[in-house]
């Protein structure tokens, strides 16, 4: 049977993620604390620890808990399989060193569906707050990633004229061929004040304060998808009276279940050798 230690934190896909295991007869153990982080890890034979979905710092602070991974740590972890949905380079080459497996939960299948459900939450979002409909509307979406893509062919599908700023020239080749329009972010100071929505997935202020000038002579809701430094300053663009919402952490917040057990199918498939469950 195997066992997996999951540290929990304020985020609800991780009691799914327990839920979903234990009905898969693992052995799981939910921890809070840095000390029963410890006596767990001594006293348990375990396969392996499921982080929360943010990961650990580049100091090894686990997100939303007070438990360090420090090298002492990691040392109780050795020969075992450290999983986050996040990854940090610098962490990493610290379990190397000490013989620890880490590797991210969210592989490309998972990072799919959760863009799928990404794109749910900025539908309901548009549903609730929005005066006008996305059949109709004129979208602009910023970055031409899987996020970007999932984006653009949802609101296609809902009668939206959609438009794909992406930086490469194949990408924007791609986009027409898929019937998206398509631009550089150069043309974004001619264009940018056509659309009714702007949803944003790229973590660079992308949208400067030229752009929010344009802007603030329009109705446009901008929707940031991205992380942290998100698409453009919103406090500035709270100034200039452009409207901003942030929409981070979307799979964990409308739809804890299904993201989490798709966590947990993953963890399981890694681990106990199970096969992805692509009926859930």
């Amino acid at each position: 049977m195997c066992k997996i230690l999951i540290v929990k934190n304020q985020d609800e896909r991780l009691v799914y993620v327990f839920d979903y295991l234990k009905k898969q007869n693992v052995q799981v153990i939910m921890i809070t604390n840095e000390d029963d982080f410890k006596s767990e890890l001594i006293k348990r034979d375990v396969d392996a620890v499921i982080l929360p979905v943010r990961g650990v710092s580049d100091q090894g602070e686990i997100d939303g808990t007070d438990i360090m991974l420090s090298k002492e740590n990691l040392l109780l972890l050795q020969g075992k399989t450290l999983f986050s949905g996040l990854l940090n380079s610098q962490f990493n080459q610290m379990c190397k060193q000490v013989g620890v497996k880490f590797i991210t939960y969210l592989d490309d299948d998972v990072a799919i569906k959760n863009n799928y459900i990404t794109v749910e939450g900025v539908i309901s979002h548009i549903t609730n707050s929005s005066r006008r409909a996305i059949l109709n509307s004129n979208t602009l979406v910023i970055g031409y990633g899987k996020l970007g893509q999932i984006t653009a062919s949802v609101f296609k599908e809902l009668q939206s004229h959609v438009t794909v700023v992406a930086r490469s020239q194949k990408d924007r080749i791609h986009a027409k061929i898929s019937g998206f329009g398509a631009m550089s972010y150069n043309d974004l100071i001619y264009k940018i004040d056509r659309y009714d929505f702007i949803i944003n997935t790229v973590p660079a202020h992308v949208i400067d304060e030229i752009l929010l000038d344009k802007l603030s002579k329009t109705n446009v809701e901008i929707i940031d998808l991205a992380s942290k430094p998100y698409g453009l300053n919103h406090e500035l663009a709270k100034i200039k009276k452009v409207e901003t919402t942030i929409l981070k952490g979307v799979p964990g917040k409308i739809a804890p279940k299904t993201s989490g057990e798709l966590i947990a199918i993953n963890v399981v498939k890694f681990i106990c050798g199970g096969d992805d469950d692509d009926s859930r």
